[in-house]
């Protein structure tokens, strides 16, 4: 991480000690427990953190992605938050299933349940569900409560939580169907877009592959 500039080291940092203000306020107001038990939750979170950041930056190297477009992933708050977020959650997985094996995952219930860490953290689930795939094949000693977890997540908002109003995936659709027009016009020469641009359109279009996928299950179910 270093290698890529000391701003970017002084940005995670900061972020880092900014969201664990936040986590421990509203931990706090949650849960009937000690700051030092937050603490030690959130202590756990962003180690495994910065584990998956530093698989993720390998798997790109690995991929000769290149310098610029490694920095550019990195430079974007979103992505270290959808991230953060992902390991806290993972963490709480692990607490609740060594607490109670039978205890089935924590979706949508309130109280510390999913999507609360995308509350406080200010992540769209549309934007959460980006890093998921990643992060599981990634992170390698992820437990398969955990695995199970973050596949019902993933469902959870192919199925709601990202075609609500306001959602970042609605501005994508919107924003494909105009440059799919604009392709489509006469006398339109075609620019390529930038790198994030690229990944975000792919994204989005496994996406909805995977939406269209689920609807099918639930409509043969």
């Amino acid at each position: 991480m270093e290698e890529y500039g000391a701003n970017l080291v002084n940005e995670v940092t900061n972020r880092i000690e900014e969201l664990q203000n936040s986590f421990l306020e509203h931990y706090a107001l949650n849960v009937r427990a000690s700051q030092t038990i937050a603490k030690t939750r959130y202590r756990l979170g962003v180690r495994l953190y910065y584990r998956e950041l530093d698989q993720i930056i390998k798997r790109e190297r690995e991929r000769k992605v290149q310098r610029a477009s490694i920095v550019s992933l990195l430079s974007e708050d979103i992505f270290h938050r959808c991230i953060l977020a992902c390991s806290l959650e993972v963490v709480k997985v692990y607490y609740e299933y060594n607490a109670s094996p039978t205890q089935e995952s924590s979706i949508g219930r309130g109280g510390l349940d999913f999507p609360w860490i995308l509350t406080i953290f200010n992540v769209h689930p549309y934007d959460f569900c980006r890093v998921i795939e990643t992060f599981i094949r990634e992170e390698a000693q992820l437990s398969e409560q955990a695995i199970k977890h973050l596949t019902s997540v993933e469902e959870f908002i192919l199925e709601s939580e990202a075609w609500k109003e306001g959602s970042p995936l609605l501005e994508a659709l919107r924003a494909k169907i105009a440059n799919t027009q604009q392709v489509n016009s006469p006398g339109c020469s075609v620019v390529g877009s930038s790198g994030g641009g690229q990944h975000k359109d792919v994204f989005l279009t496994k996406f909805l592959m995977k939406a269209q996928s689920s609807a099918s299950k639930d409509w043969r179910d």
